[in-house]
């Protein structure tokens, strides 16, 4: 009884000092956090070693082999989600460790125990065309530096293979790496030929004639502008029995005369080819005696390509 008193008295006179009650002590400051252990959500228990994608490209469809050492650390064994996409198997290798399996439009590898394994799988993707672009797509196993070989294409092939590396043509295959997500959208096309435009030209002819007594020359100088296309034979119809003594010209070739019939000649002047859009003279000197029959000069001016049929005087 004594001791309850006493102890209500101190507690009394606490209040009425006006002095503040001393805090509780935090009881749980003092205790440590508990601590999550930190773990692999996605352990990776199966990696392809030396990796290689081969494709073969056609028309309608690509085939692929795929070769690379499977290597699993779990005793327990282990899945891998390895080809997804619209294809078909074709050929796969033989293991008894190891099997394959068809699961909603994927594949997947199944590893009964730990070990290394040779996998070699062939698969068919359809290949689809749109606006000149042919295109196959399919999902690979996510890795780094999956290398990638693509057969039966042209060395002007253009590609769009989004996160790939771009192909380098080496020998007549192209190489090249797959992204790391393991994603194959690859679209390519060939790059059109450069077709030759229709031939459009111009010609002028300025003649200057000389009579003598016995002798008629003709001088005569012909420019070429070429706009469109290219002119590399010009022929030119001559009359009488004229002799022609020069031909000059900056991109001339050669020239000769051919013999049609009697009082009557084909005569061929070559221009240069490679200066398909530039202007070109040539200058023609003949020589003939005069008389009834032989006094007209030059007839026709045509153009021949190579291969072409003569033209024909009209």
């Amino acid at each position: 009884m004594i001791k309850s008193t006493i102890f209500l008295f101190i507690g009394a006179f606490a209040v009425l000092a006006g002095e503040p009650m001393p805090p509780k002590p935090a009881t749980t400051a003092s205790r440590p956090a508990p601590q999550t252990p930190i773990t692999n959500a996605t352990p990776a228990t199966v990696s392809l070693d030396d990796f290689k994608l081969v494709g073969e490209f056609h028309d309608e469809n690509a085939t692929f082999m795929l070769t690379a050492n499977a290597r699993v650390e779990d005793n327990k064994g282990a899945t891998l989600d390895l080809i997804s996409g619209k294809l078909a198997l074709t050929e796969v290798n033989s293991n008894p460790r190891w099997r394959i399996r068809a699961d909603q439009n994927k594949y997947v590898l199944v590893f009964d125990k730990a070990g290394k394994f040779p996998i070699r799988i062939k698969f068919n993707v359809a290949v689809t065309q749109h606006e000149g672009w042919k295109s196959v797509s399919f999902q690979m196993a996510a890795g780094a530096l999956q290398s990638t070989t693509l057969k039966g294409l042209a060395a002007d092939t253009q590609f769009d293979f989004p996160g790939a590396a771009r192909p380098e043509r080496k020998g007549d295959d192209f190489v090249t790496f797959l992204p790391t997500d393991g994603a194959v959208k690859l679209s390519w096309k060939e790059a059109r030929p450069a077709a030759e435009g229709k031939l459009f030209y111009a010609t002028e002819m300025l003649s200057q004639i000389t009579v003598s007594p016995g002798l008629m020359r003709q001088t005569d100088l012909l420019d070429f502008k070429v706009m469109q296309g290219e002119l590399s034979r010009v022929v030119l119809l001559l009359r009488g029995d004229g002799e022609v003594t020069r031909v000059q010209g900056e991109q001339v070739l050669a020239w000769k005369l051919e013999a049609i019939q009697a009082n009557a000649g084909w005569w061929c002047v070559s221009i240069n080819r490679k200066k398909i859009s530039s202007r070109s003279r040539c200058n023609c000197r003949r020589r003939w005696a005069p008389s009834r029959k032989t006094s007209k000069p030059f007839g026709c001016v045509r153009s021949r390509r190579p291969g072409s049929p003569a033209c024909s005087e009209s």
